[in-house]
C-alpha cells in the first residue's frame, strides 16, 4: 500500500511559468537546481548557457550530418522524426550549450538544400 505525504507549496520555489522554458535546458539539472535561486529567470538562463551563433554552430552540424549519412537520408526520404536523433547529436557535439530551436531550424536548412 502506498503512503502519501501532503507538503504544502512554497511561495518560493519556481512556478511553471518561471520553469516552462528549462524543459529543453541543456543541462537541465543546472537548470533546475538553479531555478532556486531569488531572482531567476528561465530566460535569461538559458540566454547566458546557451548559443544561437550560427558561425559556431555551422561547424558541430556539418559534422553531425557528415557522421550519420543513414539518417541524413531518413531524412531527405521524408521520414522527419529523425530530426530529434540529429538535434540531439550536435548538443551531444557542443555538450549541451547549443539552443535546441537553432539547431532544428539550421538543421532543416541544410538537409532541404
Amino acid at each position: 500500500m502506498a503512503t502519501t505525504i501532503a507538503m504544502p507549496i512554497s511561495s518560493t520555489g519556481p512556478s511553471a511559468h518561471t520553469s516552462a522554458p528549462l524543459i529543453e535546458a541543456p543541462s537541465s539539472t543546472t537548470a533546475i537546481s538553479s531555478s532556486t535561486e531569488p531572482g531567476f529567470s528561465a530566460d535569461r538562463f538559458l540566454t547566458e548557457r546557451t548559443t544561437s551563433d550560427e558561425s559556431t554552430l555551422e561547424p558541430a552540424i556539418d559534422a553531425v550530418i557528415s557522421a550519420n549519412p543513414e539518417q541524413v537520408e531518413t531524412f531527405r526520404a521524408g521520414k522527419e522524426g529523425v530530426l530529434g536523433f540529429l538535434v540531439g547529436q550536435v548538443m551531444k557535439e557542443t555538450q549541451g550549450k547549443a539552443d535546441p530551436k537553432t539547431v532544428n531550424r539550421l538543421l532543416r536548412e541544410k538537409l532541404r538544400a
